[in-house]
């Protein structure tokens, strides 16, 4: 047995459905085949049925492609409020820590600069235990990135702010060591997280190079490179947020 519903309600639905297709008791049957049957159809109009099974006004809904739950409780003769969408904009998908994961998302480990203990000042580049960013599989893949070599973190500084915001996210490859002329770089440097252009030279040394003009290039020598620095990865994706 369906739970009862508010019989005013769906008769005035009803009515109002059937007139707005040109239909009645006797067609109605018709058009759907037989399923919606004229004797059920001539009881809720006359309001002489108190209990029709939900698995019946299915039916109805679906023959008239609305609600279960408007036909039953709401006004269909009201039409929903519909949200617009001009061809250069799409709606955003929100989401928190506590929303299941879609089939073409993956949660990517997060880099972090923390400090020492003890007060000491120093920091160190450490992967932030339970902290996690949501990706796109399919933006990974796009990259040539496999997803167990992703990871993320943020950019700190107004160094390459012509390209990436200060705060702004980073997708790291940690599969890309090597360094490939002018590319863009996540590493460990003393401690530090920091996020620059790479350029290899002669005898193993290394350039820094900012996007930021106001930042001066910078060269480690081989020795200093291999001591100094932590190479995380090659940097192939970023966030674009500006602030107001």
């Amino acid at each position: 047995m369906g739970m009862r519903f508010n019989e005013m309600s769906v008769q005035t639905n009803l009515q109002f459905l059937l007139s707005q297709m040109n239909l009645n008791a006797n067609s109605l049957s018709e058009a759907s085949n037989g399923l919606l049957k004229q004797p059920t159809t001539r009881r809720i109009l006359n309001g002489e049925s108190e209990n029709v099974r939900d698995k019946t006004l299915e039916r109805y809904a679906e023959f008239f492609g609305v609600a279960l739950a408007d036909l039953k409780y709401g006004d269909v003769s009201k039409p929903k409020p519909v949200i617009s969408y001009d061809q250069h904009t799409s709606p955003l998908n929100l989401w928190d820590d506590e929303t299941p994961l879609d089939s073409d998302d993956i949660e990517l480990p997060y880099f972090k600069e923390v400090c020492f203990s003890a007060g000491s000042g120093h920091t160190q580049v450490i992967e932030e235990q339970g902290r996690r960013l949501r990706f796109s599989k399919r933006t990974l893949k796009n990259a040539g990135v496999e997803p167990q070599n992703a990871a993320c973190a943020t950019n700190s500084g107004k160094s390459m702010e012509n390209t990436i915001l200060d705060g702004a996210a980073i997708g790291i490859d940690k599969s890309k060591q090597a360094i490939k002329d002018g590319k863009i770089y996540a590493f460990d440097h003393g401690g530090m997280l920091r996020v620059k252009r790479l350029y290899r030279l002669p005898f193993g040394a290394v350039k820094f190079v900012s996007d930021n003009a106001e930042y001066q290039e910078k060269t480690m020598s081989s020795e200093q490179w291999q001591q100094e620095v932590r190479l995380l990865g090659w940097v192939f994706w970023w966030s674009s947020v500006d602030k107001w």
